[in-house]
C-alpha cells in the first residue's frame, strides 16, 4: 500500500517536494525479491516482462514490487527518485558458443515475407511498416545460430536464453536448432519487436512453422490476397553487413574457476583455430580465402570474422529459384517440368 500511495502522488509533487524526497531516500532501505533489506541506491529493477525476472534476482538485488506496482505508469519516476538502477535485456552480456550465420532461418524469413506483408496489408497495418519488412530482414539485421546462449550481468550468471537481440550490432541470436519448440517460445515475440509488428506473434509463428501450401490454404479461406512472383523482393546485402562482427568478451565471474564458461572456452579454442565456422552446405567460400581468414583469426581475436554469403541458393514457391551470380541475385524460371 505504501508503494501504491507514493506512485499515485509522485506525479503531482512540486519540484521542492521532489528535492526533499530525494534527500530522505538516501538513507532509505527497501525490501528485495530475496526478502533482504538493501539501501535503495544499491537496488536494481528489471524493466521488461512486467518487471519480473526470477533468474536476475539471484544475480543482483532487485526491488520487490507486486504486479500492480510493477506496471504503474509512474514507476519510472519513483525509480529515478530512489536512484534505483533500471535494467533491460540489452544490459545483460551475452556469452555464445559455436555460433554461425543462421542461413536456413534467414532464408525462411525471406520466403515468408511476401505472405507476411499481404497479411499485414489485409489487417490495415501502416504501409511504412510493411515496406520496411524486406529491408529489416535482408539488410539491416544479421541472424546468428548458436549451440548455447548465456546471459550475465556484472560478471554474474543470470540465465540461459533461446533468443537474444544484440541491438548494438543488430544481430538476432537464436539457439540451435532455430525451429525447435523451445526456441519458438520467445522467437515470434522477438521478431515482432524487430519488425515493429506487435501483436502479430501467433500469425508469425504460423508462417514460420507452416508449409507454403498450408499458408496458401489459410489465406484462401480467410480471403487474404496470395502473393505472386511480382511480390518477391530480393535486396543486395549492405556492404557493411558482417555476421559475427566481434567475438564476445568474457562474461563470467573471475572467482568461478571450476566452471569454464562458453566465452572462456571460445577464448582458449581460438588460439589454435577459430571457433566459428561456416556451414559447408550453405556458405561456399573459396578455399584460399577461407584459409587466410582462419589464419588471421588465429593471429588476433580482434580481427573481424569472415563475411558469409547472405543469399545462398534456395527454392522459393516452386516456380522460381533464387540464385546468386556475380554478386547479383536474380529470379529464374524453373524449367524442370519443361525438360521432363
Amino acid at each position: 500500500m505504501i508503494y501504491f500511495h507514493i506512485l499515485k502522488k509522485i506525479y503531482y509533487w512540486s519540484s521542492d517536494e521532489r528535492e526533499a524526497a530525494k534527500a530522505r531516500v538516501k538513507s532509505l532501505y527497501l525490501l528485495t525479491e530475496n526478502e533482504q533489506w538493501k539501501l535503495a541506491s544499491d537496488l536494481y529493477f528489471y524493466m521488461e516482462g512486467n518487471g519480473a525476472n526470477n533468474n536476475l534476482n539471484d544475480a543482483i538485488s532487485c526491488l520487490k514490487l507486486d504486479y500492480k506496482n510493477r506496471n504503474h505508469p509512474h514507476l519510472t519516476k519513483f525509480l529515478d527518485l530512489c536512484n534505483i538502477k533500471q535494467i533491460r535485456m540489452n544490459d545483460l552480456k551475452l556469452a555464445d558458443k559455436k555460433s554461425s550465420p543462421a542461413e536456413q532461418f534467414r532464408r525462411k524469413l525471406i520466403e515468408i515475407s511476401p505472405f507476411l506483408k499481404k497479411w499485414l496489408k489485409h489487417l490495415s497495418v501502416s504501409s511504412d511498416i510493411i515496406s520496411s519488412v524486406d529491408k529489416k530482414i535482408q539488410q539491416e539485421n544479421d541472424f546468428v545460430e548458436s549451440d548455447s546462449l548465456e546471459l550475465f550481468y556484472n560478471q554474474n550468471f543470470v540465465q540461459k536464453t533461446n533468443v537474444y537481440f544484440d541491438s548494438r550490432n543488430k544481430q538476432l541470436y537464436v539457439a540451435r536448432p532455430w525451429d525447435s519448440e523451445t526456441t519458438f517460445i520467445n522467437l515470434p515475440n522477438k521478431l515482432c519487436q524487430l519488425l515493429n509488428i506487435h501483436g502479430f506473434e501467433d500469425k508469425l509463428r504460423f508462417l514460420l512453422k507452416g508449409t507454403i501450401e498450408e499458408i496458401k490454404k489459410h489465406f484462401t479461406n480467410n480471403s487474404i490476397e496470395i502473393p505472386t512472383n511480382n511480390d518477391i523482393i530480393i535486396l543486395e546485402p549492405l556492404s557493411s553487413s558482417n555476421v559475427l562482427k566481434q567475438p564476445k568478451p568474457c562474461a563470467t565471474t573471475p572467482s568461478d574457476s571450476n566452471k569454464s564458461s562458453p566465452s572462456n572456452k571460445n577464448k582458449e579454442t581460438n588460439t589454435s583455430k577459430p571457433e566459428i565456422t561456416p556451414e559447408t552446405a550453405e556458405t561456399p567460400i573459396a578455399n584460399s580465402k577461407n584459409q587466410k581468414n582462419n589464419n588471421d583469426t588465429a593471429m588476433s581475436l580482434k580481427q573481424p570474422y569472415p563475411v558469409f554469403p547472405q543469399h545462398p541458393q534456395f527454392t522459393f514457391y516452386g516456380n522460381y529459384v533464387l540464385i546468386k551470380t556475380n554478386a547479383e541475385l536474380i529470379l529464374e524460371k524453373n524449367k524442370v517440368q519443361e525438360k521432363i
